[in-house]
Formats: C-alpha cells, structure tokens, sequence
C-alpha cells in the first residue's frame, strides 16, 4: 500500500469523480450512448455528491463506506462491461474501462480517513502574560532612553 504522505486528499478524490462522472454523461449523450453509460456517470456524480467531503452535495455517506462505495461501483462497471460489451461497442466498452482505471486508481490512492478538527483559533495561540509584555516593554524603552541620555552627554561639541 501507499505511504500515507502521498495519499491524495479527499477533496481532490470528490473533484475527480464529479470530472469522470461529468464525462462520462457528455460522451454518453454526446454519442448516443446507451443507458448504462448515462447510468454510469450518475452512479460516480452521486457516488462524489453524497460522501462526507469538503465538495460533498449532500454529506450523508462516511468516508469509510464511500470506499466500500467505490469498490462496488468498480466491481460494478467491469461487470456492466461485460456482460453488456455487445449492446455497448468497442467505444462503450472502452469507456467503462477508462473510469474503472481511474476510480481504482482513485480508490488506491485516497486518503479516507476524517478530517481533524482543529481547536478554536483563541486555544492555538500561545498564551500571554499582558502584565509582563507591558514590562517588558518599558523596560527597553527605559534603557533605550538611559543609553540616548548618556550618548548625547557623551558626544563632541
């Protein structure tokens, strides 16, 4: 399996879905494809619209079972291909091949694990102590001032 550091994030795995399922539905109608591909590209857009992303539709699906969900539509694809390659043609058949690659290869490559919540913005930052900040501060500006005081004392005429 991959290493975790180079696992896509998941938002980059929704926007590549709604792409292929987009596609997919072009080049259906585009070509007076059959149902099955027009069936296809629906499966991936509601497949990318409903899992539990930053680019989700609806957010009802976890990300655990939008793997599972990826699996079966790629299980189901090649399924489709084959028992339908002759209502399909070679250009149909084709066309599942290339979003059974991607979504696998999507599938492989994604990180599926839940966002970390952060903490409030107020609980990051360091904390700080006002009183000593404001000492601090005079403090220089003090010695700023003594090392004027005694530089203007101490210079030729």
């Amino acid at each position: 399996m991959a290493d975790k550091g180079t696992k896509l994030p998941f938002w980059i795995h929704q926007a590549v879905e709604y792409l292929v399922g987009l596609l997919v539905l072009f080049e259906a109608a585009h070509t007076g494809g059959t149902a099955i591909a027009l069936v296809a590209g629906v499966l991936v857009l509601l497949l990318a619209s409903a899992g539990e992303g930053p680019l989700s539709a609806f957010r009802k699906v976890p990300r655990h079972v939008h793997r599972i969900g990826d699996i079966v539509l790629v299980v189901a694809l090649v399924a489709a291909a084959v028992v339908f390659h002759r209502r399909l043609g070679s250009s149909g058949v084709g066309l599942l091949v290339v979003v059974v690659v991607v979504v696998a290869g999507l599938t492989w490559r994604t990180d599926y694990r839940p966002r970390q919540v952060r903490p409030p913005l107020r609980e990051r930052l360091p904390k700080v102590n006002a009183e000593r900040v404001g000492r601090g501060a005079g403090k220089v500006v003090g010695n700023a001032a003594v090392a004027g005081r005694s530089w203007w004392r101490g210079r030729k005429p």
